[in-house]
């Protein structure tokens, strides 16, 4: 008899230990959240990327920085670096009017983006020019949170742009013209997929 309440004395200490011990275990760590790069923090984005323009024409590319909400980023280091290749000039390129205010860390007034900055971008295809040329940008920025700045950063993105030499163009011109108000019919065909070949 001494023998069982021995017995069942042992078991239950062994449940009582292994209750406290299992009570003791720390949970399982969770997983921290992945840091956000600061490309993703403040996201640039490009249009169009590919385009088709006329010799001597105009392309007009939209670069937009996006600026998180309780952001801002610094308008003096904020910017599009184009080097375009030969047969494409850039025009003068036009951004949104900053906001002058007081920075906390600069201790003076600065000009900022605190929503977003759109930057316009003309690309001129020089009357000589014919190809497809890859146009490189370097779009960089340096934005705040309210209690930190970050460090600036800069992304590249590249844009297509495709030149019809003008002759090829005009002549494509004319015989969807002579297609359409009856004067040659059979030019039509060789007309139809002029939508995709010239744009403003």
């Amino acid at each position: 008899m001494k023998q069982n309440t021995r017995t069942l004395l042992l078991v239950a200490l062994i449940f009582t230990l292994g209750a406290y011990v299992g009570s003791q275990v720390p949970p399982p760590e969770s997983t921290p959240p992945k840091p956000i790069k600061l490309s993703e923090r403040f996201p640039w984005s490009v249009e169009p990327t590919v385009a088709t323009i006329s010799a001597g024409d105009t392309l007009h590319i939209t670069a937009i920085l996006g600026v998180p909400d309780q952001h801002y980023v610094y308008a003096e280091r904020t910017g599009v670096d184009i080097t375009p290749p030969s047969g494409i000039a850039v025009g003068e390129i036009v951004t949104d009017a900053p906001k002058l205010k007081y920075d906390t860390f600069e201790k003076r007034d600065v000009p900022q983006y605190d929503s977003s900055a759109t930057f316009r971008i003309p690309l001129i295809a020089d009357v000589s020019a014919g190809g497809t040329f890859e146009i490189s940008l370097t779009l960089s920025t340096q934005g705040c949170s309210p209690t930190m700045c970050y460090f600036p950063t800069s992304v590249e993105r590249t844009v297509l742009v495709t030149v019809m030499p003008s002759g090829a163009a005009e002549g494509a011109l004319s015989d969807f013209s002579r297609a359409t108000d009856g004067t040659d019919t059979g030019a039509l065909s060789g007309a139809v997929n002029l939508g995709n070949v010239v744009a403003e």
